[in-house]
């Protein structure tokens, strides 16, 4: 593992330490190398810790499937075919039944809350938290929150388990990260999302 001075660090000038005069723009493309010549995540993050104007730049956007799903999601007034993957989901397992309260993690574009709301019905409620805005038509049994996940309690969110408001009877996470391209730090932000969603479960899911 390669730490400390940063020795193998090898991007535009040959040589050139972080923030050195000469960088250019926010817009260079970086590698990082450890001895066995491997890109190495951890170097990469504390090279960004210390000096925060380096940047990496990112993978092209992932392209748009246009499947049947797509044209159906476009009839249906869905925000996007991702709404037909909670449908299955909720077939199989029941989820979603009129008067609960839901809370999506990760909610943007907005079709979850789209199908939830419909489940659940007027006498139900639907919560949405987002670092994206949502601009899905929504009925006003849903509110969303544009914000960090990190950053929301249960206070902020509809309570906990100990009696502090109402709570949730399902939590659905739908999380991703944005992807820099390298492979394990992707994986490691990933699973912190993950780990985000079941301690809000924990802390914010009705008992029963």
């Amino acid at each position: 593992m390669c730490r400390g001075s940063f020795p193998s660090l090898r991007a535009g000038r040959e040589g050139a330490p972080i923030g050195a005069e000469g960088w250019g723009s926010s817009e260079i493309t970086i590698k990082i190398f450890n001895h066995q010549n491997h890109i190495h995540p951890l170097v990469l993050s504390e090279a960004l810790n210390r000096n925060s104007s380096l940047r990496v730049k990112p993978p092209p956007p992932m392209k748009k499937i246009r499947d049947s799903y797509f044209h159906k999601a476009k009839r249906e007034g869905y925000a996007a075919r991702s709404a037909y993957k909670l449908e299955e989901i909720d077939r199989k397992r029941r989820l979603l039944r009129p008067g609960m309260r839901v809370l999506d993690l990760g909610c943007a574009p907005g079709s979850w809350l789209q199908y939830a709301a419909q489940q659940v019905g007027t006498e139900g409620r639907v919560t949405g938290v987002d670092l994206q805005e949502v601009t899905a038509s929504l009925p006003s049994a849903v509110t969303v929150l544009q914000a960090d996940v990190f950053d929301l309690g249960p206070a902020q969110l509809g309570g906990n388990v100990e009696g502090e408001g109402e709570g949730f009877d399902v939590i659905l996470s739908d999380m991703a990260p944005a992807t820099s391209g390298i492979k394990q730090a992707d994986a490691a932000r990933s699973a912190r999302l993950a780990e985000r969603a079941l301690e809000l479960a924990q802390k914010c899911l009705r008992p029963g």
